[in-house]
């Protein structure tokens, strides 16, 4: 999706293994927009941390866009605000 205009965010619990797949996508297309940020889904801590820095990031969903995650094998798209 990055290689195709999409931002994409890679939210992972392996920051090694994230970036090392943000390098590949960029070596691929240097204008990709590919970010990766830190969550595990086992902490909700950490899933608030996460959510707090999307939003602070401007990353957050609006009306005008959808989102789409994809969540240890789960597909979630988002149409509307996120609230945290």
């Amino acid at each position: 999706m990055a290689l195709h205009g999409a931002h994409v965010v890679l939210a992972c619990r392996n920051m090694q293994s994230a970036n090392n797949a943000v390098d590949a996508i960029k070596r691929e297309n240097a204008s990709a927009d590919v970010d990766a940020m830190f969550v595990d889904l086992t902490s909700l801590i950490t899933v608030q941390k996460f959510a707090c820095s999307y939003i602070s990031r401007n990353m957050y969903v609006s009306h005008s866009q959808y989102h789409l995650f994809y969540i240890a094998g789960h597909v979630v798209t988002v149409f509307a605000h996120m609230v945290v």
